[in-house]
C-alpha cells in the first residue's frame, strides 16, 4: 500500500462501498489498491492481442487468481498466458501458483519453439515429446538428500509410482523394476 494523504481517500471509499453495497464483500481498503493495481497492469501492456480481448479474458477468471498474476508475473506478455491457461485447463489457484513457480510459460512457450518436433511429427506425438523433454521431473515427493545415487531414486519412485506417474503426465505406464524392453 501506498502512505500519505491518497490512503484516507482509500479508506473512506472502502467504507463508503462497504455501506452502500452491504450485502456484496471485497470492498476493503487492500482490495481497492489490488483493483486498482490490476487496471493499471492490464490498461499499460504494449501486448500483440487486442487490449480489450485481454480484459475480457482476466474478467472471467476468479479474483485470487487474478491477484496471484498480479503479484507473482513481472513480464507482461506472461500474464495473459497465464489467463488463457487458467480458463482453457480450469486449474485451482494453488495449482496456478505451482505452475508460475516452475516457469511453466517458459516451458511451454518459449522452449517450445528450440525443437523440430512441431515440424516433423504428427500433432500428438509432437505434443508428448516436447513434454516429456521440456518438463522438469520434481522428485520433492521423495524426501531425498541433496547427494543421492541413482539405485535411491529408482528404490523410493518405486514405492511412489503411483503419484510419480501422475506427475509425468499422460503416455507412461509402469511395466515392472528394471524389465528389459
Amino acid at each position: 500500500m501506498t502512505s500519505g494523504w491518497g490512503n484516507f481517500v482509500v479508506d473512506n471509499l472502502a467504507k463508503d462501498l462497504k455501506r452502500e453495497f452491504p450485502e456484496m464483500q471485497g470492498f476493503s481498503s487492500r482490495n481497492l489498491y489490488y483493483m486498482k493495481k490490476w487496471v493499471q497492469f492490464y490498461n499499460s501492456q504494449k501486448l500483440p492481442q487486442a487490449v480489450a480481448e485481454i480484459k475480457n479474458l482476466v474478467i472471467s477468471i476468479p479474483w485470487g487468481h487474478n491477484w496471484l498474476i498480479l503479484e507473482k508475473i513481472r513480464n507482461p506478455v506472461e500474464a495473459p498466458w497465464y489467463v488463457s491457461h487458467v480458463i482453457e485447463n480450469g486449474i485451482s489457484r494453488n495449482v496456478l501458483l505451482h505452475q508460475i513457480g516452475w516457469d511453466l510459460y517458459i516451458r511451454q512457450v518459449k522452449e517450445k519453439k528450440l525443437t523440430n518436433f512441431a515440424a516433423t511429427l504428427p500433432p500428438l506425438q509432437s505434443d508428448l515429446a516436447e513434454k516429456t523433454l521440456k518438463d522438469p521431473y520434481i522428485f520433492d515427493f521423495l524426501t531425498l538428500g541433496n547427494e543421492v545415487h541413482k539405485r535411491e531414486i529408482e528404490n523410493e519412485l518405486t514405492k511412489h509410482i503411483t503419484n510419480f506417474l501422475l506427475e509425468l503426465g499422460t503416455g507412461f505406464a509402469f511395466m515392472g523394476k528394471q524389465v528389459q524392453m
